[in-house]
């Protein structure tokens, strides 16, 4: 319907802005950026710092022109951004539609089984690898050898985020090609009956033999990461962080107090 149309535009509009407010208040306010902070070049860091108060600027002045994910991967690619994108289903029209609208990097939850992790792969890579459609998309503009580019390039993350993917890890990560196995503790906490407890004791340690199971099996191990922790992750292996953006808001804020 025309009010539902509305009501996603706008919200596609607001959370490129905020995005790009965002962006900008992190480099430039007193809470800083830990990943960028960590650089030690400051030549290097600086060029980090130009480019995501760019792109920032560009997204706060440009907010109301995203109408879809399209749009979002464009502007990704016009900044030399790598975009990412989570769907909402483990089916092949959801994630490769998703490609084929620019994404470089493709996100699935609750993969509970090696069969679930292998349809991903079925979805989002091409053949021999797997069975995604052969539309080029946009990336494939002026690349030699599309598909076997894309085969190469594409990320494939699988999240693992309830406690039946954990009992079934050892199957999941004989799976070729997928590039991150993320464990995500919130809905994993959930699925341990211990809900809204993501720090839990039981969770960190679910948690922690998880990343250890995936970096024994020669994987890349994902997971959530804070200011306070992502030292410890990365000392463990961690290959891929996710890093929410609340509690640096909130850090911020009270600085201004």
């Amino acid at each position: 319907t025309l009010a539902l149309k509305t009501m996603v535009q706008r919200t596609l509009h607001n959370s490129a802005g905020f995005t790009g407010i965002e962006m900008n208040r992190r480099i430039l306010g007193w809470g800083g950026v830990p990943d960028f902070e960590s650089i030690e070049d400051a030549y290097c860091r600086s060029i980090a710092e130009r480019r995501c108060l760019t792109f920032g600027r560009y997204l706060i002045l440009n907010a109301n022109r995203f109408q879809d994910i399209g749009e979002f991967t464009r502007a990704a690619d016009l900044w030399g951004m790598t975009s990412v994108a989570r769907v909402n289903l483990n089916l092949p029209g959801v994630i490769y539609r998703t490609l084929d609208q620019g994404a470089q990097a493709i996100v699935v939850p609750h993969v509970n089984t090696a069969e679930e992790a292998y349809a991903v792969v079925e979805a989002s890579k091409f053949a021999p690898v797997g069975g995604r459609g052969s539309y080029t998309s946009r990336q494939g503009i002026g690349v030699d050898d599309y598909f076997t580019t894309a085969n190469n390039e594409t990320m494939a993350i699988v999240l693992i985020e309830d406690i039946v993917a954990i009992n079934n890890l050892d199957e999941i990560l004989k799976v070729d090609h997928i590039d991150v196995f993320f464990v995500a503790r919130t809905d994993l906490a959930q699925s341990m009956g211990l809900v809204g407890q993501p720090a839990h004791p039981e969770v960190d340690a679910i948690v922690d033999r998880a990343i250890e199971q995936i970096v024994a099996a020669g994987r890349v191990p994902g997971t959530i990461v804070t200011s306070a922790t992502v030292a410890e992750y990365v000392e463990k292996g961690v290959g891929f962080l996710n890093v929410n953006y609340t509690p640096w808001l909130m850090s911020g804020a009270e600085g201004f107090l």
